[in-house]
């Protein structure tokens, strides 16, 4: 299942304390007040005189029970992990060309009108895939390593209805219809979720984006550009200075009270199976890695460790990040 991210909030893990035993204390205090004022009135000077030998006793023994007992019942519990929220800031943008645009006959594939609804009575249209777009500009790996958005001439964007970007292998099955600048994607139509298929496209937003895995499998989509940015010394590449973020940010912001409990799969975009294009990480090496993201260089490295460090652990074009129980 995926985790479905459409507000772009701030979340944190955060302390709740509990102030139940506050209120208890301060109940006590004010009954011990009462109860004295109620003892002078009826006794008078010869119970104050007492009470007030022994005040200074009571007071440091009520103070004592006071602190022992709001640390009993304090709680304190570490608040809930959410997934971070969709980014703004786009790592690339591609423009759409103008409605009048024309295209080689080769690119143009016709979509049935009567996909886009049952009684439609137009002629069927002319469309280009997306995918011809994005490998203009990128390669098919880089392409692989981002998510999409749409966004329209008015502004409106593929987010709506609560939508999170699209992967490239569910982006490329989409379409331009070229009459009218408007997105089609056939599996989106079919369950009525028209968030994607969005009018007056003006143009593509690529994130670039990891994966994490958690355990029961649900995925969470991260935008690179969200998590905290450092200029780190890079020895693996011959001592440059790369931008970079912590690998276990990518776990800790948002994934697990406890990383020290798994093994941490790694994939690259090039990963089919086997031991290439992968890695395993114990916590330890999540927590003195960074991943360098320089277009040129972007892969896993270890500031700490010799610039001949083995290349194992030094994977490069990272989307996925799954969690294994130890």
């Amino acid at each position: 299942m995926l985790s479905i991210v459409g507000v772009n909030k701030k979340y944190s893990s955060q302390k709740i304390v509990d102030k139940k035993p506050f209120r208890i204390f301060f109940v006590i205090i004010k009954g011990a007040w009462l109860m004295y004022q109620c003892i002078i009135q009826e006794h008078g000077g010869f119970m104050r005189n007492f009470i007030l030998k022994r005040g200074l006793r009571l007071f440091w023994s009520l103070v004592v029970f006071a602190v022992f007992f709001m640390t009993a019942c304090s709680v304190e519990e570490e608040g809930p992990l959410y997934p971070p929220a969709l980014s703004n800031k786009s790592d690339r943008t591609i423009d759409i060309p103008a409605q009048d645009t024309e295209y080689d006959f080769d690119l143009i594939e016709i979509i049935p009108t009567v996909y886009l609804s049952p009684s439609a009575t137009m002629h069927d249209l002319s469309a280009v895939p997306f995918d011809y777009f994005v490998i203009e500009a990128v390669t098919e790996m880089q392409a692989r390593m981002h998510t999409y958005q749409l966004v329209s001439h008015d502004g409106v964007t593929s987010r709506r209805d609560d939508n999170i970007d699209l992967y490239w292998k569910d982006f490329a099955k989409g379409y331009l219809l070229i009459d009218f600048l408007r997105a089609y994607f056939h599996e989106y139509s079919q369950k009525q979720n028209y968030g994607y298929n969005l009018q007056f496209v003006k143009e593509i937003r690529m994130y670039r984006t990891m994966t994490v895995v958690k355990p029961d499998g649900e995925e969470v989509l991260v935008h690179v550009n969200t998590l905290n940015e450092y200029k780190m010394n890079n020895p693996q590449n011959g001592h440059t200075t790369d931008n970079s973020f912590r690998m276990q940010d990518l776990i800790t912001k948002y994934i697990t009270k406890s990383p020290q409990n798994y093994r941490y799969f790694i994939t690259s975009a090039d990963y089919t199976g086997g031991s290439t294009g992968s890695a395993i990480l114990e916590w330890t090496d999540m927590q003195r890695s960074y991943y360098s993201k320089e277009r040129d260089v972007e892969r896993i490295f270890f500031p700490s460790e010799p610039q001949n460090m083995a290349g194992t652990l030094r994977l490069r074009d990272v989307v996925r990040v799954e969690l294994i129980s130890k």
